[in-house]
């Protein structure tokens, strides 16, 4: 089912067709591992989430319409089982992500979620293939200030960002991978670009570092030129 949509193998994978699943995860395993990569503890419950994942695009197939950016509709899922995960880790009540950090959530390798086994939809399909993750550009340089900064701001935050910059979501496409309205997901974008300029500003460090304290501003304005100028929905 090589030239079939994405909602069509979704639909023939709900139906039992194995290969379809297999076919779906293979479009899109890099895409949901990127987005998950550098949120959970350790390897093993990154890819015990990535699963979780397709298989709740399953459960969840009636909210993917012929009109649905199935690459939205994906991430959506993953932020929830993501949201899920964390709440499962954090042990000082139940966090708002729209304030609490990945840093403040702590994860843990040894609090993953046990793997999920439903005949119906394939048995571990996602863990069986062989994969070539990648992660975000400053997930690499996590120790250099972008990465930082972004690991300081709230988890809404820095999803929303991520999202935008280097996956290229539109605004109608955030409303519906954060389930908010329209309206709120532009309000949400800007909020998290004030929020990141904030954090590069207290990260800034005199003298010598001057340079990159330059740099870090480069970064962030040419984020917000690479956005303009990418096509957006009406």
């Amino acid at each position: 089912m090589i030239d079939a949509s994405d909602i069509e193998l979704l639909k023939a994978w709900e139906d039992g067709d194995r290969d379809a699943g297999v076919e779906l995860v293979e479009r899109h395993y890099a895409l949901v591992y990127r987005f998950l990569a550098n949120k959970v503890g350790g390897r093993s419950e990154l890819e015990d989430l990535v699963q979780q994942t397709f298989l709740g695009c399953v459960e969840a197939r009636a909210r993917c319409t012929q009109r649905c950016s199935f690459k939205a509709f994906v991430l959506a899922v993953a932020r929830e089982r993501l949201y899920r995960h964390l709440r499962t880790q954090h042990r000082r009540g139940e966090p708002d992500f729209a304030i609490t950090s990945i840093r403040d959530v702590g994860t843990s390798p040894s609090g993953f979620v046990a793997r999920r086994n439903d005949p119906r939809q394939g048995t571990h399909a996602a863990a069986e293939l062989s994969s070539r993750p990648v992660t975000y550009p400053a997930v690499e340089l996590s120790s250099r200030p972008v990465g930082e900064a972004l690991q300081r701001l709230p988890l809404e935050a820095q999803l929303t960002l991520e999202l935008a910059f280097w996956e290229r979501m539109t605004d109608r496409e955030l409303a519906l991978i954060f389930d908010v309205p329209l309206e709120a997901a532009s309000s949400q974008l800007k909020r998290s670009q004030e929020l990141m300029r904030e954090q590069l500003v207290r990260l800034r460090e005199p003298g010598p570092e001057e340079r990159e304290r330059l740099e870090l501003e480069a970064w962030l304005g040419g984020l917000h030129c690479e956005r303009q100028e990418a096509p957006r929905e009406v």
